[in-house]
């Protein structure tokens, strides 16, 4: 199979379980396999990726409404994942906050 063939979700699935259970490398898997490393490793992350919740569910991915109009001093806490997280305090520079989100999406 060439690079540019499109596997199903299922072929990732069990060589990414084989490399976990047999301790393979990256290297190792994509000689065998025929599928580059990085392509691998792209699946691996896909994968190990926690879901989004519909926003009905739970409110985990949800958008909520921000009350501008509250003059509190209280920072607002923006989790993206559950390692990524962006406190943002009051006079913040939007322009800055863009970058960061853009940055962390790329």
């Amino acid at each position: 199979m060439t690079s540019q063939t499109r596997r199903p979700i299922s072929t990732y699935e069990s060589l990414l379980r084989r490399k976990r259970e047999e301790g393979l490398t990256y290297t190792e898997l994509s000689k065998e396999s025929g599928i580059p490393a990085c392509t691998l490793q792209y699946w691996a992350k896909k994968l190990n990726r926690p879901q989004p919740s519909p926003p009905h569910e739970s409110a985990t991915g949800a958008f909520v409404q921000l009350n501008t109009d509250d003059p509190s001093d209280a920072p607002l806490e923006l989790v993206l994942e559950p390692n990524v997280r962006i406190t943002i305090r009051p006079g913040f520079d939007p322009r800055t906050l863009r970058a960061i989100v853009d940055a962390l999406t790329c």
